[in-house]
C-alpha cells in the first residue's frame, strides 16, 4: 500500500483545491449578480428622481 500513498495524497489535494475554487467561483457569481442588481436599482432610482424633479419645474 505504500506506493499509492503519494497518489492518494495528491488526489486529496486536487479535490480540496477544486472544491475551494468552486466555492470561490460561486461566491464571485453571487457577488457579481448582487452588484448588477444594485447598479440597476441605482440607475432606476436616478431616473425616477430626475423625472420627479422635472415635474416640479
Amino acid at each position: 500500500m505504500a506506493p499509492l500513498d503519494p497518489v492518494e495524497s495528491a488526489a486529496q489535494n486536487a479535490v480540496i483545491v477544486t472544491a475551494l475554487m468552486f466555492v470561490s467561483l460561486c461566491l464571485l457569481a453571487f457577488y457579481w449578480r448582487m452588484r448588477r442588481a444594485r447598479v440597476r436599482e441605482m440607475i432606476k432610482s436616478r431616473e425616477l428622481l430626475q423625472t420627479a424633479y422635472a415635474e416640479l419645474n
